[in-house]
């Protein structure tokens, strides 16, 4: 990276040294999103296991909800390109999905 930005002290070539530095601070912006997307997509995995090992509880089962819901916010938060605003898009529908998933367990394991 800094060598390729050092063209821009030779006659001539500082367009292209600018056009590189642009180049690769967005490439770096995508790989930074990505590894985002990444962390949080793996986050996500290991709320679905633990909802599915909260079977029957109805407390951790709301506790994985609640859980969720904070974890949906987080995902809306995160900052993607453009090219990675559908994954973005598909997680946060999940957690929602899970979301209500957990909250029906709840209901459903909940003894009257």
């Amino acid at each position: 990276k800094v060598d390729l930005t050092d063209l821009r002290y030779l006659p001539g070539l500082q367009g292209l040294a600018e056009t590189i530095q642009k180049d690769l601070d967005a490439a770096m912006e995508r790989a930074t999103a990505e590894k985002n997307l990444v962390a949080a997509e793996q986050k996500f995995r290991g709320l679905l296991d633990e909802l599915t090992s909260s079977k029957g509880s109805p407390i951790k089962e709301l506790q994985v909800a609640k859980k969720s819901i904070a974890f949906g916010d987080e995902v809306s938060n995160l900052k993607v390109t453009d090219g990675l605003t559908q994954r973005r898009k598909e997680l946060r529908e999940s957690v929602s999905e899970k979301t209500m998933e957990a909250q029906r367990l709840a209901l459903e394991s909940t003894r009257i």
